[in-house]
């Protein structure tokens, strides 16, 4: 109330006087506003809110405050890097997203990235079942960097270049670049899904997993509780996502064949083919269940990074190919 009252009133007509100038919001604006408010909801549910000054002095006691960084204790190497790689990857969207979004400049775009993770953060201490931990602001806040620098090194993605120029860049290296960067990202999939790798081929043990995977759709998700069925879905779809936008590099110097149901067809059999081998290989791990519910929001995911990157592109200028054989790119605003 009292941060309502001393700042609310001016942020609030600041805001509405720039989206009035600008008539509406912009499709990437939208995005950007989205993905924070998809990032807050899901880090303050169940909502256990709790005011409570003991109650908070008992969660610290309990250890679910972390003040030192990387403070807290994982069981191996393994699960401490996929900790802290998700925590920075969840971020890079929102530091690209204040730049080409917003044309800040990229001190003022980690600003803003950083003002977001500490208000979600430190919202997460009055959250019973939540843990507040110092290390997710500083693995946010890199991610967010890596967005801005992502963004600055991709002057052809900027919604504000300074000056229009033409960027050529040769159609088969792009296509070459974005399936090159789609199979690494597969690789790096199974090593994520796939760890510690221990594999069991017994005829019983496989038709048990199998079953699992052709059960009601929703059934783990449904008995592994709220909070674990909504962190496995955002992940889950966040890791697909890379797969998408790699996929639509490389199909955007193929658009200009105008085949482009063609190619949204064949990425999502790429998406639903890379879902399934991670699915199926699950099933020969004991201690992994593979799940059609997993698959479903894994293409979910990459549709929807392609969708976005495709997005993105239409707001480019049409291709025009040179006498060269070069694919040009050129920039609008």
């Amino acid at each position: 109330i009292t941060a309502w009252w001393l700042w609310g009133r001016k942020i609030w007509s600041r805001h509405f006087q720039s989206t009035h100038r600008r008539k509406s919001l912009s499709l990437s604006e939208k995005i950007l506003w989205i993905y924070l408010l998809a990032l807050f909801g899901y880090n303050i549910v169940p909502l256990d809110v709790t005011l409570n000054p003991f109650a908070i002095y008992q969660k610290y006691k309990a250890g679910r405050i972390i003040l030192i960084p990387f403070g807290f204790s994982y069981s191996n190497l393994a699960e401490f890097v996929y900790a802290v790689t998700t925590d920075a990857i969840i971020w890079i969207p929102a530091g690209f997203l204040w730049v080409f979004t917003k044309g800040k400049k990229p001190l003022q775009a980690w600003l803003w990235s950083l003002a977001a993770i500490t208000v979600i953060e430190v919202t997460q201490l009055f959250i019973s079942s939540r843990i507040f931990d110092i290390t997710d602001i500083l693995t946010g806040s890199a991610g967010a960097a890596i967005g801005v620098i992502v963004c600055l090194k991709q002057p052809f993605w900027k919604g504000r270049p300074p000056e229009p120029k033409t960027r050529v860049c040769n159609q088969n290296k792009l296509t070459w670049v974005g399936l090159g960067l789609f199979f690494v990202w597969c690789f790096f999939l199974a090593a994520v899904f796939w760890y510690p790798y221990e594999v069991l081929i017994e005829r019983k043990f496989v038709e048990s997993q199998l079953n699992r995977f052709f059960q009601v759709p929703f059934h783990v998700y449904y008995y592994s509780g709220g909070l674990t069925a909504i962190t496995a879905v955002f992940r889950k779809a966040l890791f697909f996502i890379p797969l998408g936008i790699f996929l639509a590099m490389a199909a955007r110097p193929l658009r200009k064949f105008r085949i482009n149901s063609l190619l949204s067809l064949i990425a999502l059999l790429c998406f639903a083919g890379a879902g399934l081998v991670i699915e199926l290989g699950q099933a020969l791990m004991p201690n992994k269940i593979p799940d059609s519910t997993d698959l479903l929001f894994e293409i979910l995911g990459g549709v929807l990074g392609f969708w976005l990157t495709n997005t993105i592109f239409s707001r480019m200028a049409p291709l025009q190919t040179n006498n060269t054989g070069e694919t040009e790119f050129h920039s609008t605003k």
